[in-house]
């Protein structure tokens, strides 16, 4: 059954961070010591490998060092549901896991059959097992998994300095090499590196590892997410040369022109020599994108004491490239350290960005132009692998991005797998670098001002500068997320200051400690009213536009704002990708692993599906942040408004063309010229259109369509990629059609029994029922189009965020009004056989000041007019879902076609992005699989709509600016499924 629907429309001290914590032996670190998080893990730094030769350190792929060596791939896995029940002495070298499983690594357990997620958004998962107070961890229900494998080390390898690096591991582990317990460490998201040089053995050597699913750290680790466990990033060894480079950084900065730079560069070593250190020289030389020295080279002579050295020096550089997201230019930094003998030891390198970012009179300014954040909220998720995001995926997420003009992205909540900052590096994504720390089930007292938490609190904004610091694309560090106020975020807000002054600090959760004001969900009014304030602090919404399900309406209501004070930043929407695991039968979300508690379906919110299909909303998305505005200035004399929002783009760089259209023929097209469209960024200039005014035709609207693409290829589009676009309504006064009241001389005849209603003549038959007063059959030369309705409707299938604001119970009366309705009165008047009116009269048990009207004028040429006129009687009534009425056809009619806004989904707050045409569908293309089922499948500006059957016969539904859906589900079947795969 096909239904169609038609409706009107400060500085810590250092002895704060947790110093060098060195044990035997594990002493049950996990549990109930919030201020131990680490045990002989070496401090955080940036990302290192050394490399053997120039040419391998400007390539910069760590996995091609003879440095670099995978421990990713299959271990031996065994999984028990609490610590007491953890195999023991499983580092011995007889221990015997024949029988354990396998699992891969990188890889999250619950992925791979063991265990099951959770997801949760504010309550802490174990909750549903035992109720605990921090810092205690749970003993009643923690899975704890221990890994083992083997591997052969390469040659030499146990000769000289060797790390282990894990990147990411969920949530607590112990680590062991040979027997020997290495050390234990907290935080999910950062890498925890230790030293097994002393461990490590010519040949074979095992590694063994238990990870507990929560420890004490977990406390502050309430992220809105599903919650899953494993190791779950790279795992790799890395050898250093006796004498090696530990750490480096480097900033730039422009002179007032923002032509020039300075290039500073520090660095850090380290030495196990105990004899003379003396005669060992850093080298740092800048390199272009052809691999040729582009600055002077940088030469540190380095002195060590107690086996450390720093060294640090600046150099000036002449009109470097600079980086943004429009033009992301990458120049090569290769550090080198040399011997006393001259000979190079190790080769280091990363990429180098010369870029600036500052706020200025309460303006941000990116290379001295001020910078709109057009972002996303971003949650690593992977359908099947879970937060084991490949390479492959991260790219997919990037190139979506930049195809839909987002240009930033908030890490929410965590500091991404550093392959993603590498990525946002080289194609041009603005970062908010974000702190795993989130305490929002208890972010009123943890970790508060509790000195307890300090240390870790500190120590998780460490390991993320440490790490990310070399990344020009992170322009904000972020304390966490949710996790309430007091000292602790102070402590933090100073150490990152003191640490890296050159980029601002963010927090939502009190601004006091940030430096600039962020807030979620505020209104548009909000909004407004803090632009209009003039006040000094920048204003970033690190939440807005909730995309859960259907959504991300009005979305250019905020745009209006932000783009009118300078005070205003942008924003981040919540979020990109929907959070979801794929099962048997279709994507999953919180339920469907037999978690409990659980939130359902609220960790789905992104504007792209798991599998990063696109939903109809990111195109919305797109227009709302395209960098090129159009306005009307003068349609009828072709002048339209054009302002170039780039900050570095002039705007003859791109294509323009436009085309004027009658309805849907096109009658003119051409191109802007290069002087129309030299706009220098942040400008706007008025552009004439040099369309010729037509021959009017009435009854026809005209259109003119622009559009802007890219002319070139780049990384990530090809040349032709439309950037920007706009349709503009041209007023010219051509007339109105008159309308015909000659409908042919084939008179209707009407037939009444108790059963129905039949109105029919050689080529028409249309019945209706007079007990409901509704259509029951309406067919043409034998044709059966209608099988019942229309009805009157005022009801769709809710959102999520009608979920969300209690849309359901707060507007019932229409639901229950579009189920059960009264025939009171049914009038014929057939005295004009051609032309035939019927009025059907309605009340409403649900709302007794309710009415309707339903008007037919059944003609004898096969038109059928109908007429809705409602009429509330009352001012106090529920808002209405919607007007309009529904009919039900028959399955074959199951393609359609219809000119007004498309081609995708929109809606009366969601239509700037669709430009009206003719466009066609099929029924089943129409319906857009949201993870939980509700309304979809919408279209706006309609005035006309074809729906037909495989032979092109159908039914031709005409009006003025109306809206429709076609679907094969009614709303109130939409309602009452939890999943797409319910629907039948």
């Amino acid at each position: 059954m096909i239904i169609i629907r038609i409706f009107k429309n400060a500085v810590l001290c250092a002895s704060l961070l947790s110093s060098l914590v060195t044990f035997s032996q594990p002493n049950n670190e996990w549990n109930n010591k919030p201020d131990v998080f680490q045990v002989n893990r070496l401090q955080a730094h940036a990302s290192i490998i050394a490399y053997e030769s120039e040419e391998l350190a400007l390539a910069g792929d760590r996995k091609q060092s003879e440095n670099y060596y995978s421990l990713n791939g299959t271990w031996k896995f065994n999984l028990v549901t609490k610590p007491s029940l953890r195999p023991q002495n499983i580092y011995a070298a007889n221990f015997d896991d024949s029988s354990w499983d396998t699992i891969s690594v990188p890889g999250n357990w619950q992925t791979q059959g063991f265990d099951y997620p959770i997801y949760t958004n504010v309550t802490y998962p174990w909750s549903g097992y035992e109720n605990i107070s921090p810092p205690a961890a749970p003993t009643v229900y923690n899975p704890v998994g221990s890994y083992r494998r083997t591997f052969t080390l390469p040659q030499n390898w146990e000769k000289q300095p060797c790390i282990v690096h894990f990147a990411g591991v969920e949530s607590a582990f112990y680590v062991w090499v040979n027997g020997n317990y290495v050390g234990y460490s907290e935080d999910s998201y950062t890498p925890a590196e230790f030293d097994v040089s002393s461990y490590l053995n010519d040949g074979e050597n095992t590694i063994a590892v238990q990870v507990f699913r929560w420890s004490d750290g977990s406390w502050l680790e309430d992220q809105d997410f599903i919650r899953l466990s494993g190791i779950f990033r790279d795992v790799y060894l890395y050898n250093l040369p006796p004498v090696h480079i530990s750490d480096f950084h480097y900033t730039t900065n422009f002179d007032n022109d923002f032509k020039d730079a300075q290039f500073n560069f520090s660095a850090q070593l380290e030495t196990q020599n105990t004899g003379n250190t003396a005669g060992y020289v850093v080298n740092a030389q800048l390199f272009d994108d052809n691999n040729i020295p582009y600055s002077l080279p940088i030469n540190l002579p380095v002195t060590f004491d107690a086996g450390k050295a720093n060294v640090s020096s600046s150099i000036n550089v002449t009109n470097p490239l600079k980086w943004s997201a429009e033009y992301p230019n990458l120049y090569t930094l290769v550090i080198s350290l040399s011997n006393p003998s001259g000979t190079v030891i190790e080769y280091e390198s990363c990429k180098v960005g010369f870029r600036e970012f500052k706020i200025v009179n309460g303006q941000a300014k990116l290379n001295g132009q001020p910078i709109l954040l057009k972002g996303v909220n971003r949650h690593e998720n992977d359908p099947v692998l879970g937060r084991a995001v490949s390479k492959a995926s991260m790219l997919e997420d990037i190139l979506i991005m930049k195809k839909f003009n987002i240009n930033a992205v908030r890490t929410s909540h965590y500091p991404n797998n550093s392959i993603w900052l590498e990525l946002c590096d080289q194609y041009g994504i603005y970062l908010v670098d974000e702190t795993n720390l989130e305490t929002h089930g208890v972010r009123d007292i943890i970790p508060a001002s509790n000195p307890d938490w300090t240390s870790n609190c500190v120590d998780r904004a460490q390991s993320m500068v440490e790490r990310d610091k070399n990344h020009p694309c992170v322009l904000f560090w972020s304390l966490g997320n949710e996790a309430g106020s007091g000292s602790n975020f102070q402590a933090m807000y100073n150490w990152i200051h003191a640490k890296d002054p050159s980029r601002p600090v963010h927090y939502e959760g009190n601004s006091n400690y940030a430096d600039v004001t962020s807030y979620m969900y505020p209104s548009v009014d909000g909004v407004k009213n803090y632009g209009a304030s003039g006040n000094l602090k920048p204003l970033v919404l690190c939440e807005y536009a909730h995309a859960m399900g259907n959504s991300v309406g009005n979305l250019f209501k905020y745009w209006d704002q932000f783009e009118k004070y300078p005070n205003l930043m942008g924003g981040f929407i919540w979020d990109f990708v929907d959070q979801s695991l794929k099962g048997e039968k279709g994507f999953e979300y919180g339920g469907d692993w037999g978690d409990d508690p659980n939130d359902g379906n609220f960790c789905a919110n992104g504007i792209i599906s798991a599998d990063r299909t696109l939903q109809p909303e990111i195109y919305e998305v797109k227009k709302v942040y395209q960098n090129i505005k159009m306005n009307a200035i003068d349609l009828l004399a072709g002048k339209i408004d054009v302002k170039n929002w780039f900050l570095f783009t002039n705007l003859s760089e791109y294509q323009a063309t436009w085309q004027l259209l009658a309805d849907t023929t096109l009658l003119q097209e051409g191109e802007l010229t290069a002087t129309d469209l030299a706009i220098e960024p942040q400008k706007n200039k008025t552009v004439t259109i040099p369309f010729t005014t037509p021959q009017l035709q009435a009854g026809v609207k005209y259109w003119l369509n622009i559009s802007f693409k890219t002319k070139t290829d780049n990384i990530w589009s090809k040349a032709g990629h439309e950037i920007a676009k706009a349709q503009f309504n041209i007023p010219f006064a051509n007339q109105e059609v008159t309308p015909t009241d000659d409908y042919g001389n084939n008179n209707l005849q009407t037939t009444s029994t108790n059963n129905a209603l039949t109105f029919e003549n050689s080529n028409v038959k249309l019945t209706i029922d007079p007990k409901t007063g509704i259509i029951t059959n309406y067919s043409y030369k034998g044709v059966n189009f209608i099988n019942q309705g229309p009805v009157p409707s005022f009801w769709r299938a809710p959102t999520d965020n009608d979920r969300g604001n209690g849309m359901p119970s707060k507007c019932k009366i229409w639901e229950e009004a579009s189920k059960q309705r009264t025939l009171d009165t049914l009038v014929i008047y057939d005295n004009n056989k051609n032309n035939i009116r019927v009025f059907v009269y309605y009340s409403f048990p649900a709302q007794q000041t309710l009415g309707v009207i339903m008007e037919y004028g059944i003609l004898s040429n096969g038109e059928l007019q109908v007429t809705e006129r409602f009429c509330p009687g009352s001012n106090n009534l529920p808002t209405i879902p919607l007007i309009g009425t529904s009919m039900k056809m028959p399955d074959q009619f199951e393609r359609f076609t219809w000119y007004g806004k498309g081609p995708h989904e929109n809606y009366i707050d969601r239509e700037m992005s669709a430009q009206t045409g003719v466009y066609s569908k099929t029924v089943d293309e129409n319906f857009i699989s949201y993870i939980k089922p509700q309304e979809t499948g919408n279209y706006t500006g309609t005035n006309w709509v074809k729906m037909l059957n495989s032979e092109g016969t159908g039914i031709l539904v005409a009006g003025e600016g109306f809206e429709f859906s076609a679907l094969r589900y009614n709303p109130f079947e939409l309602e009452s499924k939890t999943h797409p795969y319910d629907l039948v």
